[in-house]
C-alpha cells in the first residue's frame, strides 16, 4: 500500500511536491519522538516481563499510566503546533506553505502519540497477529484516503493525507485493543499523576526518546538539510530512494520490534540465551534481506520508473549506495535492539548519538563533494561506523560471538554487493542485471534451506 501510494503521489505531485510531502512526514516523525517521550517502548520494556510472569494487574496499571501520559502529551503537542504554526513553518520549510497546514500536522501528531502507546500495549502482551492486522488495516485505510485526497487537491491535500494515515492507524489499533480486551473502558479509573506506575515509564522513556532523537532523529532531519543544500526537488529524489529501502527494511524492523525485542526483554540476564537469540535474529534477518537487496540492486534502473515516474531517475545512484549500506544497517539493528533490551539507557543513548553524528557529518561532506549521490555514500560510511560502535558496546555486556553461519553470510554478502556495484565500470557492464539476479538466486537457495533446517517456531508463536 505504501508503494501504491508513492506511485500515485509521485504522479500527481512530481519530485518537488513529493519532496514537500516527505518534509511534512519527517516533521511528524521527529515531533512524535519529542511528544511521545518513548512511552510506548517503555511500556513494552516494563510490562513484557510482568505479562510473562502472570502479573496481569501490575501490567494493567502500567498500561493505564501510559494511556494517561499519552493523552496529556498528545493534547500538549497538538496545541504547540496550532499556536506556533507560523514559526514552525518559517524555521523548517521557508516555502510559504499555508498557515493551517501546521495545525493539521499537529492533529496528526496527537493521533500518532496515542497510536504509539496502543502498539506498545499490544506488543507488551505479544499480540503479534493483532499487530500485523493493525498495520495492514491502517495501511489500507490510510493509503486509500491519502490517494483520494492527493488526487483531488494535489499539493493542497498533502497535510490531510498525512492526517488520514495517522488517524487510520489510531482507529485500527483501538479496534483491535477492544477485540483483545486490552482497551481501557470508560468505567476504568485512570491513575493519578502521583501514581508509582508513571515512574518506570518516565525513567526509561525519557532517555530512550533522547537516544532516538540523537540517532533516528538525525535521519529524519536529513530531508531538511537536503532542502537547504540542494533544494526541494532533490528532497523528492532523496525521499523516493529512502521509501524503497524503508519499505522492505520496515518489514524486518517491525518483526524485530514486535517479536525479537519482547523476547530479549523476557530473557533477563541469561547471557548464553541472549547470545543465542542475537545470533538467531541476525541470521534470519540477513537471510531474508540479502536476496531482496541483491535483486533490487540488479533492477534499480527499472524499479524507479515503475514505483514512481521517469522524472525520479536521479534517485537511482543514491538508492544503490543505500542498499549496500543496508547490509550494515540490518546487522547493526540486531545488536542495537539487544542493547536497548539489556544494557543501560546511557549505553543506548551514546551508541545512537555516535551513529547520528556520523550520519550527519558524512551527509554534509557527501553533499558538498558529490551532491545527491553523496548522501548515499554517507549512508554507507555512517552505518559502517555505527556497526563498529554497537558491536563494541554490546560486547562489553554480552559475550557475543557470531556463529559460523553468520560470519559466512555477512562476509559473502559484502563481497556480493561490492561485485554488483562495480560491474558498471567493468567490461561486463551490460551483463550487470543478469549477473546480479544470478547472485541473488544463489543466496536465495541456501537461505531458504538454512531457514527451513535451522529455525523452528514454537507452537505458541505460530
Amino acid at each position: 500500500m505504501g508503494a501504491l501510494s508513492a506511485k500515485v503521489w509521485a504522479y500527481f505531485l512530481g519530485p518537488s511536491g513529493y519532496g514537500i510531502l516527505g518534509l511534512e512526514q519527517s516533521l511528524l516523525r521527529i515531533a512524535t519522538l519529542f511528544a511521545a517521550s518513548g512511552i510506548g517502548t517503555a511500556l513494552v520494556r516494563t510490562s513484557a516481563q510482568l505479562v510473562a510472569s502472570g502479573e496481569v494487574d501490575a501490567a494493567a496499571d502500567r498500561q493505564r499510566a501510559a494511556t494517561t501520559l499519552a493523552c496529556l502529551l498528545a493534547i500538549f503537542a497538538a496545541l504547540i503546533f496550532i499556536l506556533f504554526r507560523t514559526g514552525i513553518d518559517r524555521m523548517l520549510f521557508d516555502l510559504q506553505v499555508p498557515r493551517w497546514e501546521m495545525a493539521v500536522i499537529g492533529m496528526a501528531l496527537a493521533c500518532t502519540v496515542i497510536y504509539d502507546v496502543q502498539l506498545g500495549t499490544l506488543n507488551a502482551h505479544h499480540q503479534v497477529k493483532a499487530l500485523a492486522a493493525v498495520s495492514m488495516t491502517g495501511a489500507v485505510l490510510g493509503a486509500t484516503l491519502g490517494i483520494a485526497l492527493i488526487a483531488r487537491w494535489r499539493e493542497a491535500g498533502i497535510p490531510f493525507a498525512v492526517l488520514a494515515l495517522a488517524l487510520a492507524n489510531c482507529l485500527a489499533a483501538q479496534w483491535w485493543l477492544q477485540q483483545k480486551s486490552l482497551g481501557i473502558s470508560a468505567q476504568t479509573r485512570l491513575p493519578s499523576l502521583r501514581s508509582s506506575a508513571f515512574s518506570p515509564l518516565l525513567r526509561f522513556g525519557a532517555p530512550y526518546a533522547a537516544s532516538m532523537l540523537a540517532g533516528t532523529g538525525v535521519q529524519l532531519a536529513l530531508p531538511f538539510l537536503v532542502l537547504r543544500m540542494l533544494g526541494p526537488e532533490n528532497v523528492g529524489f532523496y525521499r523516493a530512494a529512502a521509501l524503497i529501502t524503508v519499505t522492505y527494511v520496515g518489514f524486518l524492523l517491525t518483526a524485530m520490534a514486535q517479536d525479537y525485542y519482547p523476547r530479549m526483554v523476557a530473557a533477563g540476564g541469561n547471557r548464553p540465551e541472549l547470545a543465542r537469540l542475537i545470533n538467531e535474529q541476525h541470521r534470519i534477518t540477513l537471510l531474508l534481506a540479502l536476496p531482496i537487496i541483491l535483486g533490487m540492486l540488479a533492477l534499480v534502473p527499472h524499479i524507479i520508473p515503475i514505483l514512481f515516474t521517469p522524472a525520479f531517475m536521479p534517485a537511482a545512484t543514491l538508492l544503490e549506495w543505500q542498499l549496500i549500506g543496508d547490509v550494515f544497517k540490518l546487522s547493526s539493528w540486531t545488536m542495537s535492539f539487544a542493547i536497548l533490551a539489556q544494557c543501560g539507557s546511557s549505553v543506548f543513548f551514546w551508541t545512537e548519538l555516535s551513529g547520528g553524528v556520523a550520519l550527519l557529518l558524512a551527509s554534509w561532506v557527501g553533499m558538498k563533494l558529490w551532491g545527491l549521490a553523496g548522501i548515499g555514500i554517507a549512508y554507507l560510511v555512517a552505518y559502517i561506523v555505527y556497526y563498529l560502535i554497537v558491536r563494541y558496546a554490546l560486547g562489553r555486556e554480552v559475550p557475543l560471538r557470531w556463529s559460523k553461519t553468520n560470519r559466512w553470510v555477512l562476509g559473502w554478502a559484502l563481497v556480493a554487493v561490492a561485485v554488483v556495484r562495480i560491474l558498471p565500470v567493468t567490461p561486463w557492464a551490460q551483463w550487470r542485471t543478469p549477473i546480479a539476479l544470478a547472485i541473488a538466486c544463489l543466496f536465495l537457495v541456501p537461505a531458504l534451506r538454512i531457514v527451513h533446517q535451522g529455525f523452528r517456531l514454537e507452537p505458541t508463536s505460530a
